[in-house]
Order: structure tokens, then C-alpha cells, then sequence
């Protein structure tokens, strides 16, 4: 397998692997390339596996290489390397160290590390909740006149209300996700697809394939052999984030068809049993993880980072305070029912501002890098 490539090192090899080593891949201080995690690996029974190439490529400093690679993109992070790595690298780690250094070097002006480092995170939840307020507090809404004799969801923040400001946030998310990807396809191309052409038929069949496969189920993941809980706690998380987003597209499509119309009924009950059912799914998904990693039992679960509990903490309280509001609105509770609603769309709030940064950006990341590889490389 060749290592060679023909981009020349963009900095010095020192200040890429002092990133790593913040972002958890100190392994690659150990590693001498001898190839067992490239051998062990099971998806290397359905593609060629180049773990060794990304690993001597962060060795040697090569920044330009290390953003164009998909490698880290098609590891699920089963453990079968860590395990047998005979020097202790854990190239799981590097993997997962080397998606976030794409992550924050694809953002513009390395945005992205708000999200990777303590001190950094801290003062994002600082700013996330000074908009948040500023914005409940300025935004024209319903808070003055709240409704403590019965449950008004809307005398708490109107749908009206609540719809522009996820047009605005939506606006944001696809903005600034289209930049970052649109910078992360020109160091892929400039990597594994320079001199390369392909047909538009082509991208189109491979793209399709890989929403399919990988974005819709998840095949991957089901190299952990063994291990279906994972991939049923992998894949819950994945479509109750659907569901859920359902549910709250349901009331948009509803105010933007019929604007001066009042939300029937039944619009507001198919909305809520995909927000149930979606919440489930989350909840499910997310105790699974956050069980698993306070235990260590399993082999990605034995070291724990900052992005991992960020997304955990915010899905399941976004799911515990869904239910809540949920009952306090059938049980007529408003104290109950307002707070929990607060709760939510503050959860939501940062949810969505930090998406495009966060693992929840793994989604779209994955399938693209996976597209990429297949065009590309002629392979999954």
C-alpha cells in the first residue's frame, strides 16, 4: 500500500501531532507502522483499510493529507485495534482524534474548537446562553402573559414566534454545514481525487447507495460483531433525531401552506406521536451510550472527551423535558409544563448552534467522506 503522496508537509509535523495530542491521539508518538490495526480491522473484508497511511501522514506532519483523507470517516471505532495494538497506540483514538481535527480545520476560521477544549466550550455555553436570553427576552413574545390557570403551550412563546426563529437557526445549519463542506470536498479532491473524472451518473448512483446503506441503517457499524445492542442504540439516536425533526416540520409546513389558518387537531397529534415516539428512540439510544461510557466496559467507551458527553447530555435532557411538557400539557400541569418547555427549546437552542461542529455533524460528514471514497478510491 503506498504511503508516498505528492503534497509536500504544510507545517512542521511537530504542531500537528501537539493538535493531536489535545485531541486525544497521543498514540501517535508510539505507532512504528507495523500495520496490525490495518489488518484486524473488520471492514477490511469489504475495503481496502488505510489506518497505517492516515497515522504515517499525522506522523509526518502533512496537514493538507490529513483533511483530504476519509480514513477516519470509515471507522466505527469497534476496538479490534486498540485491542491488539502491540504498542499501546490505540489507533481508535487517533481515528477519532484525527475526525475532529478535520472537523475544526473544515469550519471557517477554526470555529469548530469551541467545541474541543474545555475553556473554549465553557465560554460557548456562556455566549449560546447570553443569545438565548437576549433573544427571549427582546424577541416579541408571550412570556408577560403566561397562563397558570390552564396549560397554553403558545402563551409561553407563540408557534408563530417559535417557527421564525428555527427558519433563522435552519438558515444557519445549512450555511455554515454547506462552507465547512464545501472545504472539506476541495481537500478531499486535492488528496485521493486530483486527476481524477468521474461521471455525474456516478456520483449520483454512489450517493444514493451510501444514503442508503450508511446514512439510513447504518451497515457499517455492524463490523463490531457481536454487538447488535450498539448498532440499535447507534441507529435509535439516528431516527429519533428524524422523528423528532418530523414532528417539528409537520407545524412549520403546516404554518407555511396555511398561514391564517389554526393548526387543526389532527396536525397537532401527528406531530406529537412522531415527537413521542422519536423521544423514545432518543432516550433509548442515548442512555445506552452514556450507561456504557460511566462503565468503560467496552472498548471506545474507556476513554470519554468533551464532545461525547455534550451530544449525550443535551439529547437526553431535549427527551426527558419533551415527555414532561408532554404530560404536563394532558395532565393540565402549566408550572410543570412551562418549565420543561423552557428547558426544551434552551436544549434545542444549543442542540442546533453547536450541530454543525459537534459528533451530531458525524451524519454528514460520514456519508459525504464515504461518497468521496467510493467515487474516488472505487470502493466502501
Amino acid at each position: 500500500m503506498a504511503l508516498i503522496s505528492t503534497q509536500k508537509p504544510s507545517i512542521l509535523s511537530e504542531d500537528v501531532q501537539e493538535d493531536f495530542l489535545k485531541l486525544g491521539g497521543e498514540g501517535i508518538a508510539k505507532c512504528y507502522q507495523c500495520g496490525t490495526c490495518t489488518a484486524i480491522c473488520p471492514n477490511s473484508e469489504q475495503q481496502t483499510v488505510r489506518v497505517r497511511r492516515m497515522i504515517k501522514r499525522i506522523q509526518l506532519g502533512m496537514k493538507n493529507s490529513i483533511l483530504g483523507d476519509p480514513t477516519p470517516w470509515t471507522c466505527y471505532f469497534c476496538g479490534d485495534c486498540n485491542a491488539t495494538c502491540p504498542k499501546e497506540a490505540n489507533p481508535g483514538f487517533i481515528m477519532d482524534s484525527a475526525r475532529k481535527y478535520q472537523i475544526i480545520n473544515y469550519s471557517v476560521g477554526k470555529l469548530g474548537k469551541l467545541f474541543y477544549d474545555k475553556v473554549y466550550a465553557a465560554l460557548a455555553l456562556v455566549m449560546m446562553s447570553a443569545v438565548a436570553i437576549f433573544g427571549i427576552t427582546t424577541w416579541p413574545s408571550n412570556l408577560s402573559g403566561l397562563n397558570f390557570k390552564e396549560v397554553d403551550i403558545y402563551s409561553f412563546m407563540s408557534s408563530e414566534l417559535i417557527h421564525e426563529i428555527g427558519l433563522w437557526l435552519l438558515a444557519y445549519v445549512v450555511l455554515v454545514t454547506l462552507i465547512n463542506v464545501i472545504s472539506m470536498y476541495r481537500y478531499t479532491k486535492n488528496t485521493i481525487g486530483i486527476g481524477k473524472s468521474t461521471k455525474i451518473s456516478n456520483w449520483l448512483r454512489e450517493l444514493i447507495n451510501v444514503i442508503i446503506r450508511e446514512g439510513l441503517f447504518q451497515l457499517r457499524l455492524k463490523c463490531q460483531k457481536g454487538n447488535n445492542y450498539r448498532y440499535l442504540a447507534h441507529l435509535s439516536i439516528f431516527w429519533g433525531f428524524v422523528l423528532t425533526f418530523a414532528a417539528t416540520g409537520t407545524h412549520f409546513m403546516w404554518l407555511i401552506l396555511y398561514p391564517e389558518a389554526k393548526e387543526p387537531s389532527y396536525v397537532t397529534n401527528i406531530a406529537r406521536i412522531l415527537g413521542i415516539i422519536g423521544g423514545v428512540l432518543l432516550i433509548y439510544g442515548s442512555i445506552y451510550y452514556i450507561v456504557h461510557r460511566a462503565k468503560r466496559d467496552e472498548e471506545y467507551a474507556k476513554r470519554s472527551f468533551l464532545p461525547d458527553w455534550w451530544l449525550l447530555s443535551l439529547i437526553i435532557i431535549i427527551g426527558v423535558t419533551g415527555f414532561f411538557t408532554t404530560i404536563g400539557i394532558y395532565a393540565n400541569i402549566p408550572l410543570l409544563t412551562y418549565a420543561s418547555y423552557g428547558l426544551h427549546l434552551l436544549s434545542v437552542f444549543y442542540l442546533i448552534v453547536s450541530a454543525p461542529f459537534s459528533k451530531l455533524a458525524h451524519l454528514v460528514y460520514r456519508t459525504l467522506a464515504l461518497w468521496f471514497s467510493k467515487v474516488w478510491e472505487g470502493e466502501l
